[in-house]
């Protein structure tokens, strides 16, 4: 048996609707918050109203609540540090997948940990230099024609340090 290394990611294909979950919605978001594991939501809710649209019997599609439905899937993939893609009707999957793919290239996730342990419920400054190990200066990031891609750092939850009640990790993906 091979055991793969590396990050791993779960990817989500759902219309955002629930229908027989014995857990409630809370209970997957807060899951989602402590899975330590993105989830990549790929929404397939206007498809499935573009396509409600042309049958004769629309009357069940229209009673669904699907903002509440596109927002849940929202709200659990920005919790575990993922993302939700909403499909467009056309069930084109190509622009998702490569931005899918760029986005699992360039993340990161920095964990922190204190050397003194003082008050574990105070907030801490994070500073984020990308430096070149060669140089010891700034990195400069190039793209694959060599012309040079500015970082940026996107905070996606304040840090709160580990053990406290409202722990949450903060990613951040480099790139353009």
């Amino acid at each position: 048996m091979q055991v793969s290394t590396g990050r791993k990611v779960l990817l989500v294909i759902s219309s955002g609707l629930d229908t027989f979950s014995k857990a409630t919605y809370q209970d997957a978001l807060q899951a989602a918050g402590q899975s330590g594991m993105p989830i990549y939501a790929i929404d397939l809710g206007p498809v499935i109203r573009s396509l409600a649209s042309l049958s004769s019997n629309t009357v069940p599609y229209a009673r669904l609540d699907w903002p509440r439905a596109e927002s849940g899937l929202q709200r659990i993939a920005q919790a575990s540090g993922g993302r939700m893609y909403a499909l467009p009707p056309t069930l084109d999957l190509a622009g998702v997948y490569d931005d899918l793919m760029e986005n699992l290239r360039v993340r990161y996730v920095i964990t922190y940990k204190p050397t003194a342990d003082p008050d574990m419920n105070g907030a801490r400054t994070v500073r984020i230099e990308l430096i070149d190990s060669r140089t010891g200066g700034p990195l400069r990031i190039v793209d694959a024609s060599g012309r040079l891609v500015r970082s940026k750092v996107i905070v996606e939850d304040s840090y709160v340090p580990h053990g406290s009640p409202a722990e949450a990790t903060t990613a951040f993906r480099t790139g353009n």
